[in-house]
């Protein structure tokens, strides 16, 4: 099963700082600065087979990793290394340095859906999109929009080269039951595109 099968089968787990989030994943109430917090994470990789790309991919706040920099960046190196896919969320808010940007273990930027709330109709907001979705690119990460609601969104997006979409556009929290059958019909409805792509 390749990579993106395996993160649908598995519904995006994501260890996030607080266990409340409207999107579809499973959550757990930890931190970088837990002492076992790189353990948890090895322990759902082994219970999901291919350690070379295990299909799960981890999502860490920007602010959460700048409270320990050098710590985080340690383990999240260890967490990459078990080939896990690491996100930065809420790309954009939390007054990280470029410098340290470089340095981080990661493989996509999300770009806070506050920005993409009011990209349409302020030059500024579209400004920071833009410069995150360049500034992404060129560190060889994808770059993830959060929070895509309308269509306009979506074809300002696709137009400036974003790699993914997240949002009420492409789809509502659902039970697991419905899932396959949205899939499918997202599917559908956007090829060549993938589930997720813009």
């Amino acid at each position: 099963m390749d990579h993106e099968a395996r993160s649908l089968a598995i519904c995006g787990v994501a260890l996030k700082d607080a266990a409340t989030s409207p999107d579809c994943g499973q959550y757990f109430p930890t931190t970088t600065g837990a002492e076992n917090f790189t353990a948890i994470v090895e322990e759902i990789v082994k219970s999901h087979g291919d350690k070379s790309d295990c299909g799960l991919d981890l999502e860490i706040t920007e602010s959460l990793i700048m409270r320990d920099i050098d710590a985080n960046v340690s383990k999240l190196k260890a967490i990459r290394d078990m080939g896990v896919h690491i996100s930065i969320d809420d790309f954009g808010t939390g007054h990280s340095s470029l410098s340290y940007l470089t340095q981080l273990p990661v493989n996509a930027l999300k770009i806070d859906r506050s920005f993409i709330t009011h990209m349409a109709g302020s030059s500024e907001s579209l400004t920071i999109v833009l410069v995150i979705i360049s500034l992404a690119h060129s560190l060889k990460h994808k770059v993830i929009a959060e929070g895509i609601d309308d269509a306009a969104q979506m074809d300002l997006l696709r137009q400036y080269g974003c790699d993914e979409a997240q949002g009420y556009l492409i789809g509502h929290p659902m039970p697991a039951g419905e899932f396959e059958a949205w899939d499918m019909r997202w599917g559908s409805s956007q090829k060549p595109d993938n589930s997720r792509g813009v």
